[in-house]
């Protein structure tokens, strides 16, 4: 029935995950499109985002714990290249805005220097009206363009704060389970 349906397609989605696991292990072309779940993992495969695998084992089905283990074996062998990081993405984002900041003012120097000189001339001021009215427009928009960077700076900035407090975090919990681990594994030598 349903159950039937539904277990033949997890483990079709999870035999797909295995193919590009040993794929990617293997250095070959990697099968994304085979099931939902490896198209959903794409990034993650591609080297654009991180994730974090658990092998869950179960010891009274031996069969299935060989399997997992063999699978999270191989996993451990792929290394992914990210292709970009969020600080490589962010210091991209800042770049373009202080290239901005510099076209900008060149066009505030060029707009003064025009202002300054039309001042005096009469016979081709209808030309000069409208170059003036580009160059503000133009330094207009790139204006628009560079808060909407400085905004985009500001959030990624506040992202990666959190994340490296996230990550701190995670790091400081697992050296304590991981003192408290060697501390018991201590006392059980200790009791033997």
């Amino acid at each position: 029935g349903l159950g039937k349906d539904e277990a033949r397609s997890i483990n079709k989605s999870l035999f797909s995950l295995t193919r590009c696991i040993e794929a990617l292990a293997g250095g070959q072309k990697v099968p994304l499109r085979e099931s939902m779940l490896t198209k959903i993992l794409a990034p993650v495969l591609n080297g654009q985002a991180c994730c974090t695998l658990i092998a869950a084992l179960r010891g009274e089905h031996p069969a299935e714990t060989r399997e997992t283990l063999k699978f999270t074996e191989t996993a451990l062998k792929v290394k992914v290249q990210p292709k970009q990081t969020s600080s490589e993405a962010l210091g991209a984002v800042q770049e373009r805005a202080q290239d901005l900041r510099n076209e900008l003012q060149t066009l505030r120097q060029e707009l003064e220097w025009l202002r300054k000189n039309a001042g005096g001339q009469t016979g081709s001021s209808e030309a000069l009206e409208k170059l003036l009215r580009e160059k503000e427009s133009l330094a207009a928009a790139k204006s628009q363009e560079l808060a909407y960077l400085q905004s985009e700076i500001g959030e990624a900035e506040h992202q990666l704060a959190s994340v490296r407090k996230e990550l701190d975090s995670s790091k400081r919990e697992a050296e304590r389970e991981r003192d408290a681990r060697q501390r018991a594994e201590a006392e059980n030598s200790l009791l033997r």
